[in-house]
């Protein structure tokens, strides 16, 4: 079983009552090590994926998921984005401030 895990802040942390999520990545179904390397590859998730995988695990982030973006890595990335399951990932809600 695979998982990729994301941070939560500030509103997302509060929605999920929790600063860490583990969302199930697809599996692979290969027994083989080479062959399951080559499926998991060939299976990688989008950003925009990941924020629906979000939306069904923990349904009261669903609201927020519009207004948040993630980065990786400390950086910024779009809806098509591969994420890789080993790097930083975060789910940053709009702040606000002074």
């Amino acid at each position: 079983m695979r998982y990729i895990e994301v941070q939560l802040f500030a509103a997302a942390a509060a929605a999920a009552q929790q600063n860490l999520l583990r969302v199930e990545l697809p599996n692979t179904g290969s027994t083989d090590a080479e062959a399951a390397a080559k499926e998991i590859a060939a299976k990688e998730i989008t950003a925009k994926e990941l924020l629906a995988q979000l939306a069904a695990c923990c349904p009261p982030l669903a609201p927020l998921l519009g207004s948040c973006r993630l980065a990786v890595n400390g950086r910024y990335v779009g809806d098509d984005a591969t994420l890789d399951p080993a790097a930083e990932i975060a789910l940053i809600p709009p702040v606000s401030g002074g």
